[in-house]
């Protein structure tokens, strides 16, 4: 959703919907946001930052959830949510999502973090991949889906 903020500034309000996914891990699901012209040094350092969307996406543990939303809040640099407005993303800032496979039950992410800024990833392909579709009322929305192993390469971990 886009709204007009102040100083003719586009600002939108980000809404992640939870369709379904299938795994065996318990991985957390997260998000950090970060300018559109950053380096991969200040993308790393926003993922420092991250906001944890779902602790443990595993599918019997949101199986009864499908539909949930869940409304994104602006991270700043400091990794703080503004006290104004938090709901609202400031224009030309990105988001960015890691899975973070068996995060829920192993505290060592040993290479197990996977992001979808490809650069991050230490098999720098990316685990992440981005549908159009429409929604019941018409409206364009993006289905994104989400890979937590190396070699299965399914993209069915998380759908949002």
């Amino acid at each position: 959703r886009m709204s007009r903020g102040l100083g003719d500034v586009y600002k939108r309000q980000v809404v992640i919907n939870y369709f379904g996914g299938n795994t065996a891990a318990q991985s957390v699901f997260a998000y950090y946001c970060y300018p559109k012209d950053a380096s991969v040094d200040k993308i790393k350092e926003a993922t420092k930052h991250a906001c944890v969307i779902f602790p443990n996406a595993h599918g019997n543990s949101l199986g009864n959830y499908s539909g949930v939303a869940v409304n994104l809040k602006y991270i700043n640099e400091a990794g703080n949510f503004p006290q104004e407005d938090p709901e609202r993303i400031p224009a030309n800032t990105k988001i960015g999502f890691l899975i973070w496979n068996n995060g829920w039950k192993n505290t060592k992410a040993n290479g197990n973090m996977f992001y979808s800024t490809k650069s991050l990833n230490s098999d720098k392909i990316s685990h992440t991949a981005i549908f159009a579709a429409k929604n019941k009322a018409g409206e364009r929305v993006n289905v994104i889906t989400m890979e937590d192993w190396k070699n299965d390469n399914d993209y069915n971990t998380l759908l949002l």
